[in-house]
């Protein structure tokens, strides 16, 4: 079994030869609405915001009557180990839609190109809550003033349970139990065509620096860039059933968008015999250097340094 030094250099041998292949950008978080600054528990939903990344200093707009909306809650929703920072919101037990528009600068108008989700990997998650009774409840990914593309919430219709997606009108369950807290995750993988986009869904996942090995479920759906828009606006909604939401997060990566204590702290046991060794790091430089998804420990489709320090940081700490 090697030591901490002799892992010390073979992890430096790693990362020189990450920057043999060429590093990447960072990953970073490009939208986050924790529910917190411009929030009043309470409240109503509508007007709200105005402080969360990625918004440029929009609001909340439901256009419903005062008390009649979404509204802010005291408390966060709590899921799988999944970081929180205090309120969360909820859709009334009718119907009802509320919308937060993008805008990555504030001295720009709403709609622009910039702020559209670009060709490329997305990682969307926010913790949900719902009801058997209701007919929906979710988050959607829609386009200004346009149309939904991709609806992630419970499917099924009144008597469902599961969460899941409707790519336009076909719904698909991935599965779970709406009735209680459950953290979503969808990697988005959007195209630079109509027709060649991806969505994969995991369901309650650990959180962490890497997503499960498989999704819950993965299915195509259509982000058209013909109709010279995109996706640049978030939508909440329900009916005939609140839905509660907290944590929503868009980002380049799994562990951008998944902050928390993970389950399974021992990620760097590629091998699953509790034992970290020189088969672990065999089975990570294998599986970096052809591209394997078990050397992308942060989920983004990239194999950089990002990956390397997550698994030499997992290895010198070692297995509970």
């Amino acid at each position: 079994m090697l030591g901490k030094k002799d892992f010390t250099i073979v992890g430096g041998a790693l990362l020189a030869g990450a920057l043999q292949l060429g590093a990447t950008a960072n990953a970073q978080l490009t939208h986050y609405v924790p529910f917190e600054a411009g929030y009043t528990p309470g409240a109503d939903l509508n007007g709200a915001g105005g402080q969360d990344l990625g918004f440029g200093g929009n609001v909340w707009f439901d256009g419903a009557p005062a008390g009649e909306g979404s509204s802010v809650v005291e408390g966060s929703l709590a899921a799988n180990g999944v970081d929180t920072l205090g309120n969360s919101a909820t859709t009334p037990s009718g119907f009802n839609l509320a919308y937060y528009t993008f805008n990555t600068n504030p001295f720009t108008g709403n709609g622009d190109p910039e702020d559209r989700l670009q060709p490329g990997v997305h990682w969307v998650s926010f913790i949900a809550q719902t009801s058997t009774e209701a007919d929906f409840g979710g988050l959607s990914l829609v386009k200004f003033f346009g149309p939904e593309v991709l609806y992630i919430g419970k499917v099924g219709g009144n008597g469902g349970t599961a969460w899941g997606i409707d790519p336009g009108g076909d719904q698909q369950a991935a599965g779970g139990d709406c009735n209680q807290p459950t953290f979503l995750v969808a990697k988005l993988t959007i195209g630079p065509a109509a027709n060649d986009d991806l969505v994969e869904l995991y369901v309650n996942p650990d959180p962490g620096m890497m997503p499960p090995a498989s999704p819950d479920l993965s299915y195509p759906f259509n982000e058209d860039p013909n109709d010279n828009r995109g996706i640049d606006e978030i939508r909440i909604g329900g009916q005939n059933g609140a839905f509660a939401v907290d944590e929503i997060r868009i980002g380049a990566t799994y562990a951008d968008v998944a902050p928390g204590t993970p389950i399974d702290d021992c990620i760097a046991d590629l091998d699953g015999n509790g034992i970290l060794d020189l088969s672990d790091i065999n089975a990570f430089v294998s599986a970096f250097t052809t591209q394997g998804s078990a050397a992308d420990l942060d989920g983004n489709g990239i194999w950089d340094l990002n990956d390397i320090n997550a698994f030499v940081a997992a290895f010198v700490a070692g297995c509970p």
